[in-house]
């Protein structure tokens, strides 16, 4: 997951977002609860890995030894709202979301088992 704690579509602390409509209101939750969904569905270690390549901007929180050998990571950007650093907008010195998010699927590509299941729903 990658957030910006002052984002205004997806609010770091949960809520209505003021542009998000869909034929009814969406209330989305905070992403610390996110974050514990996840642990909790991949059965992860409680203890992260945490580095801040960019200062105090960028947090990367990393949570390994999950189930099937997945893992669980939150890219916090601190006072960032609703963007795609590196993306559309050129090149960040902080971040490159699109390099993260390759990497990380890299890194964790569909096992057999996911790959099979997803053939026959066709």
């Amino acid at each position: 997951m990658i957030n910006g704690t002052a984002d205004k579509v997806v609010p770091w602390q949960g809520g209505e977002s003021p542009t998000i409509r869909i034929g009814r209101n969406l209330s989305i939750p905070p992403i610390p609860e996110v974050v514990q969904f996840w642990l909790q569905h991949d059965a992860c270690s409680s203890t992260p890995s945490t580095k801040q390549p960019a200062g105090n901007l960028v947090k990367e929180i990393r949570y390994a030894n999950c189930l099937a050998g997945s893992e669980v990571k939150l890219v916090a950007m601190k006072g960032a709202g609703h963007i795609w650093p590196g993306g559309g907008y050129g090149q960040s010195p902080y971040l490159d979301t699109s390099k993260t998010i390759w990497d990380f699927f890299q890194h964790h590509p569909l096992s057999n088992a996911a790959q099979n299941q997803s053939t026959e729903r066709g």
